[in-house]
């Protein structure tokens, strides 16, 4: 069975506290945490269903230690200096790389425009296609990698919802809205949150 490398941006463990290494030894010997909190907590899933896979697993883990706070997937960003790095190359061919044509885009930029840092997946298969260098296992793609921060963080979008028919609370059993109510109401509520600060947590709900 394949597997799919996975990380999840995690903070609130006590690492001086030897039940929480105990369950995590126990119960999920085949993670492992890197960095300082909030930290990555690394996981290998079956690319079958690595979305299902992430969730179901977190889920467990949160429900084993409540003080487990998730902020995200880590994206694995990497900069010139990285790529060069992990491709055995020098950071001028790195660079003459990121200039390349379908190189692809930065998936952002730090501190200023002059700094961008790309999604190491996105980067690994474009060396894969494009230069016939195996730098690095499978890896999930940055859509996957999406919908599992979706599915975490519970944030409704069009890669995770298949938006058909929703439950609606009502004094008729059974009523349900249509789908074009559903999306305005979503929209409205969206819009809402935002004006506050807020950033809307919804639950999916499942289509029937």
């Amino acid at each position: 069975m394949a597997t799919l490398p996975v990380g999840v941006r995690i903070s609130g463990l006590d690492f001086d506290d030897d039940a929480t290494f105990q369950v995590l030894g126990e119960k999920y010997p085949d993670t492992f945490l890197a960095g300082e909190q909030p930290c990555v907590l690394m996981m290998s899933v079956s690319d079958a269903d690595p979305v299902s896979a992430v969730v179901e697993l977190v889920r467990a883990m949160q429900a084993d230690l409540p003080q487990l706070r998730v902020h995200g997937v880590d994206r694995d960003l990497v900069g010139t200096t990285d790529i060069a790095h992990r491709a055995g190359v020098s950071r001028e061919g790195a660079r003459k790389w990121s200039q390349a044509e379908g190189f692809p885009q930065p998936f952002d930029y730090l501190q200023t425009a002059s700094m961008p840092v790309w999604a190491w997946t996105e980067v690994a298969q474009w060396l894969k296609e494009a230069r016939g260098l195996e730098v690095d296992d499978p890896l999930p793609t940055v859509q996957v990698l999406t919908q599992i921060e979706n599915s975490l963080m519970r944030n409704p979008d069009h890669t995770t919802i298949e938006w058909h028919q929703i439950q609606y609370p009502s004094r008729t059993p059974g009523h349900v809205m249509n789908r074009d109510f559903a999306l305005s109401a979503l929209e409205r509520s969206v819009a809402a949150a935002s004006r506050f600060g807020a950033t809307p947590n919804f639950q999916p709900i499942p289509v029937r």
